[in-house]
């Protein structure tokens, strides 16, 4: 599976508008960091996709699923409604 999560975080924190240098302080990483993350320059660690995901409160399984990845830009939204009713 080749999975865009780059792309994804940065759809996702666009959507909620969000500037890239406040999600970096958020998660506890840098600026230059996060936007590596975002064009894929640089793969993170387990940790800092967990850190991120939270911080856009979004799920691992709808960040890395092969479904998100070729969804439209509310996929990752809706992934997140899915499990919040779910309980």
């Amino acid at each position: 599976m080749n999975v865009n999560v780059g792309g994804l975080i940065r759809r996702e924190r666009e959507r909620q508008r969000l500037s890239l240098r406040e999600v970096a302080r958020r998660v506890g990483v840098s600026a230059s960091m996060l936007s590596q993350v975002e064009t894929g320059r640089t793969r993170p660690s387990v940790s800092t996709i967990y850190a991120i995901a939270a911080e856009l409160g979004l799920s691992i399984d709808a960040l890395l699923s092969e479904e998100a990845a070729t969804a439209d830009p509310l996929a990752l939204a809706s992934s997140r409604v899915r499990e919040d009713a779910a309980g």
